[in-house]
């Protein structure tokens, strides 16, 4: 049996290496989606893996304080709380020019608060409202389709804060509708009893 010619050889090893990246990129856009922490473990493990990983490659210092003991969030509630750490770690690493961030989460037996913090630049005056700030639009558009509160202040110099409340839902009110994950609103129903993904 002959040797394999190198320059197949060569092709063959690039192909798996191609097939190699691709199912890491699929597994990592999956991860993003929908993370298994979120629904293995809740949202305050998956705040702090989350902030860890964004953290620790753009040199932040995080702290996260989460509850240990809290009953689990609706998926709905849980999904939206996470994208928007992981929208304001975005804009924190991007624009803010800070290094330490909190994350506070409080959990009360009818609503769910998120806190989160920066010492960095702030936020340009203005860009509260700025329909260009589609990072901030999209967190506000995710908390008022959770029927939430939504806030953020930033003063010149010494950072940002977001604080988001989201109602818990009591037994026997009606769910929050669901969000397009793309546009951050809520998704239109036609269906009255649709398919949970």
């Amino acid at each position: 049996m002959h040797s394999p010619d190198p320059e197949v050889a060569a092709k063959l090893r690039r192909a798996q290496e191609s097939l190699d990246a691709g199912v890491a990129l699929k597994r990592r856009i999956i991860e993003e989606l929908r993370p298994s922490l979120l629904d293995n473990l809740g949202l305050g493990p998956a705040i702090e893996w989350l902030a860890q990983q964004m953290c620790s490659r753009a040199g932040l210092e995080p702290h996260v304080n989460v509850p240990t003991d809290a009953p689990k969030l609706p998926p709905q509630i849980g999904i939206a709380l996470f994208r928007i750490v992981q929208e304001a770690l975005t804009n924190v690493v991007k624009y803010a020019k800070a290094k330490k961030i909190e994350i506070d989460l409080l959990q009360s037996a009818d609503h769910v608060s998120l806190v989160i913090s920066d010492d960095g630049i702030g936020i340009p005056e203005g860009a509260q409202s700025n329909r260009l700030s589609h990072g901030i639009s999209g967190m506000r558009q995710r908390v008022r389709a959770m029927r939430g509160d939504f806030s953020i202040h930033g003063t010149p110099g010494r950072g940002t804060m977001i604080e988001v409340t989201l109602p818990l839902p009591r037994e026997g009110d009606a769910p929050p509708p669901p969000v397009d994950e793309k546009s951050a609103t809520p998704a239109r129903i036609s269906n009255p009893h649709p398919v949970l993904r």
